[in-house]
């Protein structure tokens, strides 16, 4: 899955810079996307970060540490 966010924000990279090459995108536009891509960047590696924890925990480690969090919803 992160994968695929990473092929997505690859693409919106690069669209964003043909649309700047071509005179579409003012500089203030060019900002609000720079920003939200890395928003969006960040978050995915905390996605990523919690996945790999995750990934080491059983069901039951999982579920302890939801509830701990107060996180866990039925």
């Amino acid at each position: 899955m992160l994968n695929g966010i990473f092929t997505l924000l690859k693409l919106v990279h690069l669209l964003a810079g043909w649309a700047r090459d071509k005179g579409l995108m003012n500089q203030g536009a060019q900002l609000e996307i720079a920003k939200s891509l890395k928003a969006i960047s960040d978050r995915a590696g905390i996605a990523r970060e919690i996945e790999i924890e995750t990934a080491k925990m059983t069901p039951d480690e999982i579920l302890r540490d939801l509830e701990a969090n107060k996180e866990f919803r039925d």
